[in-house]
């Protein structure tokens, strides 16, 4: 897997640490360990065209503004308020009821049946149980679990027609992810939403702004690894910088995320790959 963790010593949480112990671990890397560091030149080279970066913004809006207080892997964006919207039933139900007679109805039956869900927290991974992949979160009727729920659903469902174990596979996993959470989502604010024509421009304005901050990541990951520069990290804030917890947990993640937001533009550009059947029928074809 080319996607490498960073070291970390036990007690080292504090911001400034945690992105001294990446810069060094980039360091090393570059020096000392050049078959890892011709891989992730190879890595970037073949994911490079599909990240679609364009020249750097004026910037970002000031990271209070639009930056949630706590951290996560991906995304570290404020969900506005217009969206904290209460639903009528809780999250499975309502995507199950989304997918209801569909050939997809099943297997999310299933991942949902094998998965651990607690009664509170805001915290949801994918964890494996007797080898399948399913969801640790908690379920409930706010369009937070939906978003929650769906991007899970979509790393569980890869997994389950297609496998992991690779790093291609790792990057279209997070493709599925980023898809089907949009897609859920927008065909719950239709059917759900008091204004939906609103909520959904506020929905799409939230992917906007969570893109920019992951191409800005992105092109942090590529100035450090890929030219050994870390004038832009040094130049941000470590709270922000940190408070993204895959940027200083491993190298290489930030490119897939990249891919992954690209893939969910392009297929919503894609009219018939924007509903939920066409989002899910790119997990079946292997590829994002």
């Amino acid at each position: 897997m080319l996607i490498s963790a960073i070291p970390r010593g036990t007690h080292d949480s504090e911001p400034d640490q945690l992105l001294k112990q990446r810069r060094d671990f980039i360091a090393r890397t570059r020096e000392d360990n050049p078959p890892l560091l011709r891989a992730w030149q190879a890595l970037y080279r073949e994911v490079a065209p599909a990240l679609e970066l364009p020249a750097l913004p004026a910037g970002l809006p000031e990271p209070g503004t639009f930056l949630r207080g706590s951290s996560g892997h991906t995304s570290i964006v404020k969900l506005p308020n217009s969206l904290k919207l209460r639903l009528p039933h809780a999250a499975t139900q309502l995507i199950l009821e989304l997918l209801r007679d569909s050939v997809w109805q099943r297997r999310v039956e299933r991942v949902f049946a094998r998965s651990f869900w607690h009664t509170n927290g805001a915290f949801f991974e994918t964890v494996a149980s007797e080898g399948k992949a399913c969801i640790a979160g908690s379920d409930g009727p706010l369009l937070g679990h939906v978003l929650a729920i769906a991007h899970e659903l979509g790393h569980c469902l890869y997994d389950e027609v297609n496998g992991w174990g690779s790093t291609a596979a790792l990057f279209e996993s997070e493709a599925a992810a980023f898809v089907v959470e949009d897609v859920m989502v927008r065909a719950v604010l239709a059917s759900a939403a008091d204004d939906p024509a609103l909520a959904l421009k506020d929905w799409s304005h939230y992917l906007e702004l969570q893109d920019s901050v992951t191409r800005h990541f992105c092109r942090l990951e590529t100035a450090e690894v890929i030219a050994g520069e870390t004038e832009l990290s040094r130049a941000a804030s470590p709270e922000f910088l940190s408070s993204r917890r895959s940027y200083v947990e491993r190298v290489g993640m930030q490119w897939a995320y990249g891919f992954a937001a690209a893939t969910r533009r392009r297929l919503r550009a894609q009219v018939a790959r924007s509903s939920i059947a066409g989002a899910l029928s790119f997990i079946t074809a292997g590829r994002a």
